[in-house]
């Protein structure tokens, strides 16, 4: 058993310190990981980054991004050393028992497609290396977990589909191994079909809107005739009935194929209301995944087309759109929405259209207001809050900066919804910077409603519980009470791992209790097990109770 070497932490504060003494342990990497370092002895740099991986990795309380981050160091730009080494096959095998012990994890997309990115690159590069052959066996490992992982994880697969069909044709000529992967290239083809056909079918939309809501329905029904429901289904019936050799082949396009070809005749489309339409139809839903960001850069570029002066575009109807295609879906695709009415909003403050600016106005008012909803806290000190109220306040304030004399009914407005709902910021939030930029507009003429809203947000650090004497006091009281008083322990930690400006009502929450001795008062501040502990400790609150 190796015992990993702990990388000293440049900084040192009592909480720290703090908590240290509880999670800092001696992480003991299994032997059976010995030959990995054996293999790279002479090389410090490469032996040192395994050294970190291994040991996060292995740690009681690892941090999965710190883990992911590590085995790509050592897979994509290591891997050539360990190589050298007479045992490959066997190491191999060892770093991918890693990762595929990883892969079997309950993890999120975003690191599943991350970690599974890392991996078809390490197995092409492997692969098709001198040594590619003696790999084959954990090649067919990784190709059944890969296949296991598919219903669970298709739009990360979807999302890495180019790089999978590379590995398929690596691995082409290889007896035995060469079908298999063409069968889970298969698979991966058909899934993407379907999410096409579900969410991706313009011919029908376009026609389904008319001369009513497209400039020249056929035309866009014609050019997005690959996308029709009846041209995929024909396709994955073609792909089921094909012979592995025919994959991959032209005849058979991936889904970041048919992704790209879409956002490609988007960008052909002369008529620019058309334009419009189709961009909303395809931000309906995270269908494209980061290709989304294009189409939305795409409809910026295009309101602000449509709404310059000399176009004299009926900017209602462009807004009437927006709205008819958002009100349908009250309470979806909410991002999506914000970042929408925010890109015309900015659009109509430079171009200064006050009838435009009116109408925007009345829609987003319609809409209702993302108040934060607190909801006490988990069990990991976390509040539970809205997601959606700060995304709603910085599309609010990003509009009203676009065009502050323009915008200052919204503003108006969203001091008067901040003052009744409330407001929650936490440190992370990095609000500071919003607020900067709100100043750095020209905000003179609205100076007094400006003046008004700033006042609502908490700006400061001290504010938000970054920093200050709670956070000394809430680490001291813990440690004396040596982490049993559930109470104090939970303040001390949402101080530090989750601080916002609801951090001075809790701590009088707490004098509160200590005074009354009546926990209720600590229900929107705790999460339930830990007001169950509360209860039970009682005995912990008698001397704060005594001395108040």
């Amino acid at each position: 058993m190796r015992t990993a070497k702990q990388t000293p932490v440049p900084i040192d504060s009592d909480a720290l310190r703090a908590n240290l003494a509880s999670t800092a342990q001696e992480v003991v990497i299994p032997e059976r990981y010995r030959p990995l370092f054996e293999a790279v002895a002479g090389l410090h740099g490469v032996r040192a980054a395994l050294s970190e991986a291994l040991a996060e990795y292995f740690h009681t309380y690892r941090n999965l991004d710190a883990v992911i981050d590590g085995l790509q160091t050592t897979l994509l730009r290591n891997w050539p050393y360990f190589e050298r080494d007479e045992r490959r096959a066997e190491l191999f095998a060892l770093l991918l028992e890693l990762v595929l012990r990883l892969l079997g994890e309950d993890l999120d997309e975003g690191r599943f497609s991350t970690l599974l990115r890392a991996a078809l690159l390490w197995a092409e590069a492997a692969a098709r290396g001198g040594h590619g052959r003696a790999y084959a066996g954990s090649l067919a490992d990784l190709r059944a977990a890969l296949a296991r992982a598919l219903p669970a994880h298709t739009a990360a697969f979807l999302e890495r589909d180019v790089l999978l069909r590379n590995l398929v044709q690596r691995l082409a000529d290889w007896p035995g191994e060469g079908p298999a992967w063409r069968e889970l290239l298969r698979q991966v083809l058909l899934a993407g079909y379907r999410v096409a056909a579900a969410h991706l079918d313009l011919p029908a939309w376009a026609l389904a809107q008319g001369e009513a809501g497209l400039t020249r329905p056929r035309e866009v029904a014609a050019r997005f005739s690959f996308l029709a429901a009846a041209a995929l289904e024909d396709l994955a019936r073609r792909l089921a009935a094909a012979p592995a050799e025919a994959l991959p082949g032209p005849g058979f396009p991936l889904f970041s194929e048919l992704v790209e070809r879409t956002i490609d005749e988007l960008f052909r489309l002369e008529d620019l209301e058309d334009r419009f339409a189709v961009c909303l139809f395809l931000l309906k839903d995270e269908t494209l995944g980061y290709r989304q960001k294009e189409v939305m850069g795409d409809l910026v570029g295009v309101v602000k087309e449509l709404l310059r002066p000399e176009r004299h575009v009926d900017a209602e109807r462009i807004l009437s759109r927006l709205t008819a295609f958002f009100r349908g879906r009250d309470n979806e695709f909410l991002l999506q929405r914000f970042q929408c009415y925010e890109a015309i909003g900015k659009a109509i403050g430079e171009s200064g259209n006050v009838k435009a600016a009116d109408h925007l106005i009345e829609d987003i008012l319609y809409w209702k207001f993302q108040y934060p909803d607190v909801r006490g806290a988990t069990d990991e000190w976390q509040t539970v809050v809205n997601p959606y109220h700060l995304p709603k306040v910085r599309t609010w304030m990003r509009i009203i900066e676009s065009n502050p004399a323009l915008f200052e009914r919204l503003a108006a407005a969203l001091n008067v919804q901040l003052r009744l709902g409330g407001v929650f910021i936490a440190d992370t939030d990095l609000f500071q910077r919003d607020v900067s930029r709100f100043l750095n507009a020209d905000i003179r003429p609205i100076y007094f409603v400006a003046k008004q809203l700033l006042r609502t947000f908490p700006v400061y650090f001290n504010e938000v519980g970054a920093e200050g004497e709670l956070r000394a006091v809430s680490t001291e009281i813990d440690e004396i009470c040596n982490r049993r008083d559930s109470l104090m322990h939970f303040l001390r930690k949402q101080v530090h791992a989750e601080s916002s400006n609801r951090l001075v009502d809790f701590s009088r929450a707490v004098l509160a209790y200590w005074r009354t001795l009546d926990p209720s008062g600590l229900a929107p501040y705790v999460s339930e097990n830990t007001l169950r502990a509360v209860a039970d400790e009682r005995g912990l609150a008698e001397g704060p109770h005594d001395v108040l």
